[in-house]
């Protein structure tokens, strides 16, 4: 484990990595091996595989969640999943994965010292979501498809109250009032 470590400090991430798969593999039930694995993930993200190291983060932390690393593993595996959260108009598992994830981390671990940094990241997500939503409700209604539009804008202003708090959602819920006032006032729809 310390020529592991050793490498990672120095590093040489190709002498860590090998280091911490043989203990893996030679030892799997030794008390190294939660250690090991969190190793391996920090290891995949500092080469820049944040792809996997997300995935072993979060691994990490299903499995061995009273560990004192625990909380890290669950903080690196949010900053590694949100490195793929890019916009309103791209698929949004990312983003769902990061509110799920820093959901947690916000419950389990409040004093934590990344609390503030998760929280910023957790509105930040909020805000995406919301707009998702607010982008396809608003492609409906340039096709005039108003029901399709308020069961999008609904989920912003009835169904999920935090996407109502975000900035995008205010703007969702004054849409949804209008579309729902002239909806009432004609029913042409």
């Amino acid at each position: 484990m310390q020529k592991a470590e050793g490498g990672i400090f120095a590093a040489d991430y190709e002498t860590a990595e090998k280091y911490l798969r043989r203990i893996i593999e030679l030892f799997p039930t030794s008390q190294y091996v939660p250690d090991a694995n969190f190793g391996l993930a920090y290891v995949r993200m500092k080469k820049g595989d944040c792809a996997e190291a997300a995935v072993l983060f979060e691994n990490f932390y299903q499995r061995y969640s009273s560990h004192k690393k625990s909380p890290d593993a669950l903080y690196y595996s949010i900053l590694c999943y949100i490195k793929f959260v890019d916009t309103a108009d791209r698929d949004i598992e990312y983003v769902k994965k990061v509110r799920e994830l820093s959901s947690i981390f916000l419950q389990r671990y409040p004093d934590h010292e990344k609390a503030e940094e998760v929280s910023k990241i957790r509105e930040k997500v909020l805000n995406i979501l919301a707009e998702h939503h607010l982008l396809v409700a608003e492609f409906y209604l340039r096709r005039k498809l108003y029901e399709p539009a308020i069961r999008r804008l609904e989920i912003i202003v009835e169904k999920d109250k935090e996407l109502l708090g975000t900035s995008v959602g205010k703007k969702a819920q004054k849409l949804y009032e209008e579309i729902k006032k002239d909806k009432t006032s004609s029913s042409q729809y």
